[in-house]
């Protein structure tokens, strides 16, 4: 019953967190699958991390392949580490860490990259360093959460690392009249970091002011849709400059997408859906574009075009 608690709790953290989005790829998982994966049967792990996307993927609707590909990769990466772990005759932080950073490099080029190039015919080199960045946030919230929460899965790394007790031994010397002692020392010292502090500020907000003065303007943005029979519908806007291409094609046409790490992915134009074989391509000033609609920030004059195409398979 407490394993059962354990793991449902867990699940039930790690979506909260997601769901605050605090920045993209902000993901425990890694932190709570791997103590699981060091010590519980091969299947409860895996498990445990397909119920987890799956359910994240059902709480904001948006279950669909992505879904079922994110969640497999994920248990067959916990199944990896089950047999890796159990070779090990000791696991400690640093074995963590280790771990965790070659998980997230496996999962993020699994699901981004090769997912990528096979769900939306994206170029296979444009996905690798569209994925880049997010990579690199994952990373580092995926060790984070591993540095602060396998000691208190893992009681090991718990004996090892001491965190608790360091931090108790801290907190029992420190008192209230030692803090307010620092606090007069310091004021100094905070009194200057408060001045550099509102400088800074106000230093950006001049310099955001001076960039919002310089993309002031209008200019013109073309958009034709494609359908498969050849019929076109256009639109010509005067939009202000620093417009995001998705947020135009909201208001002046009804999409129905999906929202994923990578970007936007367009399923209907004006309720006219490809078929199974064919999806949406999106062309921008002729040429096919190298990153997805959402990622488009209007500042000159553009013409972008959306046909529907045959799903080309192979990669690159």
């Amino acid at each position: 019953m407490n394993k059962i608690l354990k793991y449902f709790s867990s699940t039930a953290g790690i979506n909260f967190v997601r769901f605050l989005r605090v920045f993209p790829n902000n993901d425990p998982i890694m932190s709570c699958m791997l103590p699981f994966a060091k010590k519980d049967s091969w299947w409860k792990p895996f498990l445990f991390v397909v119920f987890t996307m799956a359910s994240f993927d059902f709480i904001v609707n948006k279950v669909g392949l992505w879904t079922i590909g994110t969640s497999l990769v994920y248990g067959l990466i916990a199944l990896l580490f089950y047999f890796v772990f159990k070779r090990l005759k000791n696991v400690t932080l640093r074995t963590y860490l280790f771990s965790g950073t070659a998980g997230i490099l496996i999962f993020d080029f699994l699901t981004g990259p090769i997912m990528s190039s096979y769900l939306f015919k994206m170029p296979f080199s444009v996905a690798l360093l569209g994925q880049i960045p997010f990579t690199a946030m994952h990373l580092f919230s995926g060790l984070a959460y591993i540095f602060l929460l396998v000691p208190v899965l893992d009681e090991d790394v718990n004996q090892e690392y001491n965190l608790w007790k360091w931090m108790s031994k801290i907190l029992k010397k420190i008192t209230i009249k030692d803090i307010s002692k620092n606090v007069i020392k310091a004021r100094n010292f905070i009194f200057l970091a408060l001045v550099v502090f509102s400088l800074l500020i106000t230093s950006c907000i001049s310099q955001t002011t001076d960039f919002n003065r310089d993309i002031q303007g209008t200019v013109k943005c073309h958009f034709e849709i494609i359908q498969r029979s050849g019929s076109i519908n256009y639109k010509d806007l005067d939009v202000e400059k620093g417009a995001n291409a998705f947020e135009l094609m909201k208001k002046n046409f009804v999409l129905d997408y999906d929202e994923y790490p990578m970007g936007v992915f367009v399923k209907s134009i004006d309720n006219y859906k490809p078929e199974e074989d064919e999806y949406w391509a999106l062309y921008v000033n002729g040429e096919y574009a190298e990153k997805g609609i959402s990622q488009y920030i209007i500042n000159e004059d553009i013409n972008i075009t959306w046909k529907i195409e045959k799903i080309n398979y192979s990669f690159g």
